[in-house]
């Protein structure tokens, strides 16, 4: 500092000549209001659906897997279920 600013001026120029991109992280926070308006019960709500429908998935795999194929019939549920495990 050459004694002409504050800290706070020295601070700014620092930050303008070599943060330059640190200037705008304001606009990083453009979804805070609508991310702010999901509750948590909310997203517990949707990851315990989403748990539910991976093992409706999985329990269809399973289902797949100890059926046996007429070769007439798509390959892409022994494909899926190869790729599966």
């Amino acid at each position: 500092m050459d004694g002409k600013g504050t800290l706070l001026n020295f601070i700014v120029k620092f930050v303008e000549t070599n943060f330059s991109h640190a200037l705008t992280f304001h606009e990083d926070f453009r979804h805070i209001d609508e991310a702010a308006r999901i509750s948590q019960k909310d997203c517990v709500d949707l990851l315990k659906e989403t748990e539910k429908g991976l093992q409706s998935v999985r329990d269809e795999i399973d289902a797949i897997a100890n059926e046996t194929f007429d070769r007439s019939v798509s390959r892409f549920p022994i494909i899926f279920f190869i790729f599966h495990t």
